[in-house]
């Protein structure tokens, strides 16, 4: 006889649920007809949709999206735009040179299509060798620049064509500065092919699909002026150069609290002036301690979100993770984060309430 958790029949339950609200609309509106009932009753993807932007659950995992009809169903119903967590980095694709991987994310890719919800490739090229060692060793292992460009153009090559028409974009560098933001990272890229690499594997992407979108995304600009010049010179030089780039990613990990919200809107609109897209595409703010630290929490995560899409180049919104229950600053900060807009029980907290209301204002409702 087999015995069912009060917390399995509870994920069951919750993820029919979520499904069903996708498929046949709830409260204020369908997932992709916008809000057209009172603010606090839609969902942030319903918001999204009537201010015409993305909202993002990011660090997806194709495990629980398999597993997890809770996890599956909330994402769907919460959401417009998913963002793999490691399915499509180079060491899932492509572990060795000749061997290529693509079931983890083909799960995710085809989830996404089935919800209408839109996919970030990310990333293509993540060369983070300060902190992270991120490439296979075979790539950290070559030592000849024209080897370099043979495996790297292979890679954007098989991950870009597999995909074409299903994933418009992408992000092609992630991460090229270093964490103070004082320089590019000082990797096997930088090494073999000099300052200019980044702008080589951007041409690469461009010619894999010429349709697709062209990101680069990068950490701290938004909280730290210094690295926004850093990285302000290099995509302005970029830019003057004709490298086909379309956006930039800020990621949101914003460990300290929510970032000046002047700091964030100045930023923004100098790389909108550039003539670029713009996104906030790993946003997670822990929950301040105390009584009031989701009140707090809800403050932070509007601040810097309204900030964002108060410049219309502003078009994305993604968190990286959802839900409390699947965050990996619980992980790196050894102790509970709660860093996200739904709680680990998939209630929508303060955070939920200020993203709603920044939403809300740049649609106007």
């Amino acid at each position: 006889m087999t015995t069912i958790s009060l917390r399995g029949i509870r994920s069951i339950v919750g993820g029919l649920a979520a499904l069903l609200a996708l498929s046949c609309g709830d409260s204020a509106s369908g997932p992709d007809g916008g809000c057209t009932g009172p603010v606090e009753s839609c969902t942030l993807r319903e918001l999204a949709t009537s201010a015409g932007v993305r909202i993002g659950a990011g660090a997806a995992v194709s495990r629980l999206v398999r597993d997890d009809p809770e996890y599956a169903g909330q994402m769907a119903r919460h959401f417009n735009a998913l963002t793999p967590n490691a399915e499509l980095k180079w060491q899932a694709t492509q572990p060795e040179r000749h061997l290529r991987r693509f079931e983890s994310a083909d799960l995710l890719v085809d989830f996404a299509a089935q919800n209408r919800m839109e996919i970030r490739g990310h990333t293509l090229v993540w060369a983070h060798e300060d902190v992270y060692d991120v490439l296979p060793q075979y790539v950290n292992d070559v030592t000849d620049a024209g080897r370099l460009r043979e495996v790297t153009r292979e890679h954007v090559n098989a991950v870009m064509e597999r995909y074409r028409g299903r994933i418009r974009r992408w992000d092609v560098v992630n991460e090229p500065l270093t964490i103070a933001g004082e320089a590019l990272h000082d990797n096997v890229y930088r090494r073999l092919l000099g300052d200019r690499w980044v702008s080589e594997v951007f041409r690469m992407a461009a010619a894999a699909d010429p349709d697709a979108e062209l990101w680069l995304n990068e950490n701290l600009a938004l909280s730290n002026a210094a690295k926004a010049d850093t990285l302000y010179e290099l995509v302005a030089e970029m830019v003057a150069d004709g490298v086909p780039i379309d956006g930039i990613g800020f990621q949101g990990h914003f460990l300290g609290g929510a970032p000046d919200a002047g700091h964030v809107e100045t930023t923004v609109r100098r790389f909108a002036d550039l003539g670029l897209r713009v996104a906030i595409t790993e946003m997670d703010i822990p929950m301040p301690d105390g009584a009031e630290g989701a009140e707090r929490q809800g403050t932070d995560f509007y601040e810097t979100i309204a900030a964002c899409l108060r410049v219309s180049a502003c078009e994305e919104v993604t968190f990286w993770g959802f839900t409390d229950a699947h965050t990996w600053l619980d992980g790196f900060l050894g102790r509970p984060a709660r860093p996200l807009p739904l709680d680990g029980e998939y209630r929508e907290k303060p955070a939920y309430d200020g993203v709603r209301q920044a939403l809300a204002e740049r649609a106007g409702l």
